[in-house]
């Protein structure tokens, strides 16, 4: 039996849907280790449970030993799910989501109205727009 199965249990996946979904990798005392987004959760977690010994799976392999349990959260969207993930990854600091940790990597767009005016924000740091009043979207990563 493989490690996920044992660990997951072994009807996990078949039991789930093919739907956008967040998971976390949690340890055995609840901390967080990772959070990603998938389109099909189904599809993804079978990735995690077959991962071979090739370096490309290192990561994933490390993970599923490294956890004890795995939280799933079903999505209507994969835009929705990418919204979760992020601010998930944001809030968390999960020592596997390395790329994520940083907020500056990671703008967000703010939307609303102040003294008559339409306001259109791009920021990493929402906090400081919260007098404002605005409704945020995102958070998205950047590219040059």
């Amino acid at each position: 039996m493989k490690m996920f199965d044992r660990k997951f249990g072994e009807y996990l996946i078949q039991n789930l849907p093919k739907v956008p979904a967040v998971y976390l990798f949690k340890s055995d005392t609840g901390q967080v280790l990772y959070v990603g987004k998938a389109k099909d959760i189904r599809s993804r977690l079978r990735q995690y449970r077959n991962a071979s010994r090739r370096k490309v799976h290192q990561k994933m392999r490390k993970l599923v030993c490294d956890s004890s349990k795995l939280e799933v959260r079903l999505k209507n969207t994969e835009q929705e799910a990418l919204i979760v993930e992020n601010a998930l990854i944001r809030e968390l600091k999960p020592p596997y989501n390395v790329d994520g940790t940083y907020s500056f990597l990671y703008p967000a767009i703010g939307l609303g109205g102040h003294s008559r005016q339409i306001l259109l924000a791009f920021s990493m740091n929402t906090e400081a727009w919260k007098d404002l009043d605005l409704q945020w979207y995102g958070v998205f990563r950047s590219r040059t």
